[in-house]
């Protein structure tokens, strides 16, 4: 599971803690992380532990694992990371290793911005490429537009809607592409080739910017990815749906 907070779920904890017991995740990855303890507190609720990205990064990066963590780290290469990316290793049911790599990209749709967020993913590539024949996930808020992805750049805030204006109308991507040439998968596109699986706004969704990346050992192992839209209360815990991929583990 992956699942934009919104500045760190500041009066909105227990709306996200149903959504987290609604969804029962096993190994779950949350962007703008302020409060630690309130991730010790889910992490206790649920029968989960912990790791936080380090860092003095306003917004942080943290990971829950039902799974046993056989290793973490956090890695925060500056430049280009803005936000702290989260390196851990899971041991699934079956004894078998999962890799998971957490991140949070850089914001806007500027094409300085997207060039920024295409330096910040190749960082962690450097390091996720070694597990590529592994199972391995890449997960996160890439604040970004995939290549084949439809938005509706009328329905944004209207400073977006300017900055996009004044390019010429046009929405780089050149991110995404980075994590599909490397060989990754993306879980949501590969089930739902027709669906915009929009996650943000959740008052009136127009963007996919929340993603879940799988190495290929991982592939034929996929058996469900979905945008998160239940409980009801989903929609006032965050401004982003989380997103939730299941595997045959």
């Amino acid at each position: 599971m992956t699942y934009n907070i919104l500045t760190g779920g500041r009066g909105r904890e227990q709306a996200l803690l149903e959504v987290l017991h609604y969804v029962q995740p096993d190994v779950a990855v949350f962007q703008e992380v302020r409060n630690p303890q309130l991730m010790e507190d889910w992490a206790r609720s649920l029968g989960m532990r912990a790791m936080i990205a380090g860092g003095r990064s306003l917004f942080r990066v943290a990971l829950l694992s039902r799974l046993p963590v056989v290793s973490w780290q956090s890695h925060r290469p500056f430049p280009p990371m803005l936000n702290p990316f989260l390196e851990a290793e899971v041991e699934c049911p079956s004894g078998k290793r999962l890799r998971v790599y957490g991140v949070h990209l850089v914001p806007w749709y500027s094409v300085l911005m997207e060039l920024w967020r295409r330096w910040e993913i190749r960082a962690v590539l450097q390091r996720a490429r070694a597990y590529l024949q592994d199972l391995c996930l890449l997960l996160g808020d890439f604040n970004t537009i995939g290549p084949s992805d439809t938005t509706s750049v009328r329905a944004m805030p209207l400073p977006l809607q300017l900055m996009i204006l004044a390019q010429g109308g046009r929405i780089y991507r050149f991110a995404i592409p980075e994590v599909l040439s490397a060989g990754f998968v993306d879980c949501f596109r590969e089930l739902h080739p027709d669906d915009a699986g929009h996650t943000l706004p959740t008052s009136s969704p127009n963007a996919r910017l929340d993603f879940i990346f799988a190495s290929p050992p991982l592939r034929p192992l996929l058996r469900a990815c979905t945008v998160v839209r239940q409980p009801t209360r989903v929609r006032e815990a965050s401004d982003h749906f989380p997103v939730v991929a299941e595997f045959d583990l």
